[in-house]
């Protein structure tokens, strides 16, 4: 696996109930021009808590797990398919996309390692910032299913 972000894409697919690597890798994505930013994803889950009143030591279970949800900063000035859908997907209230993160560290004539999850676009916002700032969109990505991540492979 590479040790540093440069090369990373990020897509966006269609609505989907996509369940498997399988399932996903027979989808149609587009990818999202400009990105600049991936902030961390994966599963949390709830801190369950109970108190026996015999000792006193409060303790954890793992409760429900929530995929949660992450920003994706994209360069407010980019075009092209992946940020229309981008846009698209953050008007909807209805349907989960298929979303996949792929990293630059496919071997020689391989595939690289990807992620992929399905979720909803909820928030699009403009960071148009000071003079000497680049002007940006940054877009919450909710997760609603498992990530599934395949590695690269030759």
């Amino acid at each position: 696996m590479t040790d540093t972000a440069v090369g990373a894409k990020f897509y966006i697919g269609p609505v989907s109930t996509a369940a498997t690597a399988e399932a996903f890798e027979a989808l149609s994505f587009a990818e999202v021009a400009g990105v600049e930013d991936i902030a961390e994803f994966g599963d949390t889950f709830s801190d369950s808590t109970f108190t026996p009143l015999a000792t006193g030591r409060t303790q954890h279970r793992k409760g429900a797990v929530d995929g949660g949800a992450f920003d994706i900063v994209v360069d407010l000035m980019e075009t092209g398919a992946g940020l229309d859908a981008l846009i698209v997907a953050s008007k909807s209230r209805s349907g989960n996309y298929a979303m996949k993160v792929e990293l630059d560290d496919e071997p020689s004539g391989g595939t690289p390692t990807t992620f992929y999850w399905l979720g909803r676009v909820m928030s699009n916002r403009r960071n148009i910032g000071n003079a000497d700032n680049v002007m940006r969109r940054t877009f919450s990505i909710a997760v609603n299913s498992d990530v599934i991540e395949v590695e690269a492979a030759a």
